[in-house]
């Protein structure tokens, strides 16, 4: 994912492909209220933890290489109280919509999810303060059409309201 501006975006298409991605938070947008109240009761994830929504669309040929959701382990060597401790990656597209490709895989679980429209896949990232290795996870490439998702992450901390939570 790129955040670049609208030039360098023209001089970079047809060279370097990346996802387009908007990123919300708590309150900006009037469905996520009635989502984290899903997501509370399904998933007892606190919706004080919550923080930004990113609404993301892999093209044919972008993937994203393999990562964790929380710091330690992506070039840091600390965890903060205000890092990804969970993710809630939602689907919405699939082969009916022209999807083809672009599973989420965990490699050393050696597990591959393909994207169904209207399902969820919730993850932790963390575990007693310690980023999970089992929770280092990639998007496959899009072959064709577009994957699109919706994901909230959940902090160790509560987040004071809207907007990014504060420098830890």
């Amino acid at each position: 994912t790129a955040c670049v501006g609208e030039e360098l975006s023209s001089v970079l298409s047809g060279v370097v492909e990346f996802s387009r991605s908007a990123a919300f938070y708590h309150g900006e947008a009037p469905f996520t209220a009635r989502l984290e109240r899903r997501i509370a009761a399904t998933t007892r994830l606190r919706t004080s933890h919550g923080g930004k929504w990113q609404l993301t669309q892999y093209p044919p040929g972008v993937g994203y290489s393999a990562h964790t959701d929380c710091m330690q382990g992506n070039g840091h060597r600390f965890v903060s109280e205000r890092d990804r401790h969970g993710t809630i990656l939602m689907y919405l597209s699939d082969a009916s919509s022209g999807l083809e490709s672009g599973a989420t895989v965990f490699p050393s679980l050696g597990v591959s999810i393909t994207p169904k429209r209207g399902r969820a896949l919730v993850f932790n990232s963390m575990a007693r303060g310690a980023c999970l290795d089992a929770s280092i996870h990639e998007a496959v490439k899009v072959a064709a059409g577009a994957k699109v998702i919706l994901q909230p992450w959940y902090y160790q901390a509560a987040c004071d309201g809207p907007g990014p939570p504060p420098p830890g």
